[in-house]
């Protein structure tokens, strides 16, 4: 089974070299659907290319 940050590596080939950057991001981001009628949160922390990204519910 590929690790997360390997099925990231081969999604951004297939979008070109201009998208190699996107492995190096670092933070936390928020993601917020408010279609329908549940309102869902998203919080992703992404470690950079050493450490990946961590999911947190």
């Amino acid at each position: 089974m590929e690790t997360l940050k390997e099925e990231w590596e081969v999604a951004l080939d297939d979008l070109g070299t201009e998208s190699a950057h996107l492995l190096d991001e670092e933070g936390v981001f928020y993601a917020l659907d408010l279609g329908g009628t549940n309102f869902c949160v998203l919080r992703v922390q992404l470690g950079g290319k050493e450490r990946g990204a961590l999911y947190c519910p």
